[in-house]
């Protein structure tokens, strides 16, 4: 159909409820579809899954105000009562914009969670080298001052250490 109204259908299904959340799940994807058309150039190289599960998200938050009609069918088959469900969604271009900005802000929020993550592993990874180094420059000289008679036991201390300090950096910080 058109960019304004679309119909999710579907598939032949053993109940309604399970009809209508196909129904829905059709609608979503050709909506998502239009979306991130539209968003191409926001979405460089084209979309990753999680800009596709972004979108889909709050397509899903807004379809109950989108949908228009809907339509429940069952057909009488030998074996059991199947069901199909049908559902209408008109977009004016008010309800577009409100979805575009929508997705933007989840795209946007998204972005900032992730350099966020990001600088807090860089931070991690910083904070944990020094402190290595750190406990490299310890061992070596309580080697040198022991004149390396503790050598293995000093090692073994300094893996013990180690593994202290990246499970510490890596668990506790936030």
């Amino acid at each position: 159909g058109s960019r304004d109204e679309l119909v999710g259908y579907s598939a032949l299904e053993a109940d309604t409820e399970t009809a209508l959340a196909g129904a829905q799940s059709s609608a979503v994807t050709q909506l998502q579809a239009l979306i991130l058309w539209d968003l191409r150039e926001k979405i460089q190289r084209g979309a990753p899954v999680p800009y596709v599960q972004l979108t889909a998200a709050e397509i899903r938050r807004q379809l109950d105000g989108l949908t228009r009609d809907r339509y429940d069918g069952w057909v009488d088959r030998p074996y059991a009562r199947v069901h199909r469900t049908a559902i209408l969604v008109r977009i004016d271009a008010v309800a577009w914009g409100a979805l575009q900005r929508g997705v933007s802000e989840r795209f946007a929020r998204a972005h900032e969670e992730l350099a966020a993550r990001q600088q807090r592993l860089c931070w991690k990874v910083a904070i944990s080298g020094v402190l290595s180094l750190v406990a490299l420059f310890g061992y070596a000289s309580l080697n040198g001052a022991t004149q390396g008679y503790l050598s293995w036991r000093l090692r073994f201390l300094l893996l013990l250490v180690w593994g202290a300090i990246y499970t510490g950096v890596f668990t506790f910080m936030p």
